[in-house]
């Protein structure tokens, strides 16, 4: 069950700026931790701190892993602890212990189901563990019969992952109570079995359709409830982190220098564009524009739909945030820098320290960070509304609870999916 600490009670007490409030709540004031950048050099840049605050981490942990999901924000730390975190007011939902080592390259997901506050998913080297997103009580915990080669993407009645053997496993998840949910099928393609891992995460689609890369670099698209493969593609060679979804087309850098926009239909090539060096960081799509880096040479956009080159910035690596008429890149040495998303062109930039870690934010312009001492932040462009008392009291009374719809604990069904549960299902566990 999640730990509901009196952090989450008073961790906004920390922020820079809500000295104030803090007397509201404690009888001695709470003095607010130091900035890691400070605000002048914020203002600089256009923007300023939302929210900042400290774990606070026993002994000699520090945190290994932080990801953005949805509205939460979830920090790992060496000793396996997940932190699940508001992300609009920096408040703690709820802390659990994963129990054993959970690795970067497995990053947790949100299952997609009708409510919109599906639980969130962890894969661990022995178990799956499922959490409710809000309240941080464990829904289901089991052991799967095969070595986990990535994360898992789930709805509400089947969860997908890949193997280290080299498989795409489909898991009957929702009706097994017991430690080993129901195998549904173990991914054949042209009349074999992958011989080679899927650690990428898979990537799931509005339309019972998986994407996922094995570390060749076929790409396959398979459709999730008959197993049946749609179509593949070889990319020619080793693809870095997975493919990418944008509005027509899914996006992969392969390392034989090209970038492919891929009909999600059929797999045919939509377009291409040819880089300098091979590729090996995943592409990123934000809004209409879909970002590439390639070593030695920046990063390049390119526009979703028409494939059209927009431009390179030879000093950025990668996409951090951003959303309307400017985003945020990762440069040299932690920089972030602020651009103009039509141009390209460098309007301003914010210096953190070197370790500094941010999480990629693709729905909005607030660039959330984490060093791995335990401070996490969060900061906003300038004109973004300040945080309010009120704001701060209404997020408190809802930290456990959706905001979309109250979950029970159990993952709900779709009404088809009801219908048709008692049904005979022609991949059945026994069909490996």
């Amino acid at each position: 069950m999640g730990m509901r600490t009196p952090i989450a009670a008073i961790c906004f007490l920390m922020m820079s700026g809500f000295q104030s409030l803090a007397e509201d709540f404690i009888s001695t004031p709470m003095r607010a931790a130091p900035p890691v950048i400070g605000s002048d050099a914020l203002r600089g840049a256009g923007y300023a701190s939302v929210w900042s605050f400290d774990l606070e981490l026993p002994g000699h942990e520090t945190m290994t892993g932080y990801y953005l999901l949805d509205e939460n924000l979830y920090a790992v730390t060496s000793s396996d602890l997940v932190y699940a975190i508001e992300a609009r007011t920096g408040l703690i939902r709820w802390i659990n212990n994963l129990g054993e080592r959970s690795f970067r390259e497995r990053p947790p997901t949100h299952v997609k189901n009708n409510s919109g506050g599906g639980p969130v998913v962890f894969v661990t080297p022995s178990f799956v563990q499922v959490f409710h997103r809000y309240s941080g009580d464990l829904i289901r915990r089991f052991e799967v019969p095969f070595a986990p080669g990535g994360a898992a993407v789930a709805d509400s009645l089947f969860l997908y992952m890949g193997t280290a053997g080299g498989k795409l496993v489909s898991l009957r998840w929702e009706e097994s109570l017991a430690d080993f949910p129901l195998v549904r099928w173990r991914a054949t393609l042209d009349g074999r079995l992958l011989t080679t891992p899927v650690q990428a995460t898979p990537v799931q689609g509005d339309d019972d359709r998986f994407y996922f890369v094995t570390d060749t670099g076929i790409v396959y698209c398979v459709e999730g409830r008959s197993q049946r493969r749609i179509w593949s593609f070889d990319a020619g060679g080793p693809v870095g982190g997975g493919v990418a979804v944008g509005s027509v087309a899914l996006f992969v850098a392969s390392p034989d220098r090209h970038l492919y926009a891929l009909n999600t239909l059929d797999g045919s090539v939509v377009n291409r564009h040819r880089f300098p060096n091979p590729l090996h960081d995943r592409p990123t799509v934000s809004q209409d524009t879909v970002y590439q880096y390639c070593e030695e040479y920046g990063l390049y956009a390119f526009d979703v739909d028409t494939g059209e080159f927009l431009w390179r910035q030879p000093a950025a690596r990668r996409f951090v945030s951003g959303k309307g008429d400017r985003v945020v890149l990762g440069g040299p040495e932690g920089t972030l820098l602020i651009v103009d998303r039509k141009t390209g062109g460098v309007t301003g930039a914010i210096y953190p320290p070197r370790d500094l870690m941010t999480v990629q934010n693709t729905g909005s312009d607030l660039i959330f960070f984490a060093t791995p001492a335990g401070r996490l932040g969060c900061l906003g462009p300038h004109g973004y509304p300040p945080l309010t008392n009120k704001d701060i009291l209404h997020a408190r009374s809802e930290l456990h609870v959706s905001r979309r719809t109250s979950l029970s604990g159990v993952l709900d069904l779709p009404d088809q999916d009801l219908k048709s549960r008692n049904e005979v299902d022609p991949l059945r566990s026994d069909r490996r």
